[in-house]
């Protein structure tokens, strides 16, 4: 469970850094393929961590 809440805390830490590099980015220079990419790093560790939480809850609470 511990290792569970770490990896949401980090995950939540990672995408907010990146959606803040983008936000920044956007603001400097408008929409330029820096913001879009830092986007989409922010979508994939999003995925990542949701599909670790699938793997781990599931080991957690097993289906019945």
């Amino acid at each position: 469970m511990l290792r569970l809440a770490i990896a949401v805390i980090v995950a939540g830490s990672l995408i907010a850094l990146f959606l803040q590099a983008m936000l920044n980015s956007i603001y400097e220079s408008g929409i330029t393929p820096v913001s879009v990419v830092l986007g989409l790093f922010a979508v994939g560790v999003l995925q990542m961590a949701t599909i670790w939480f699938w793997n781990d809850t599931k080991r957690l609470f097993p289906p019945a």
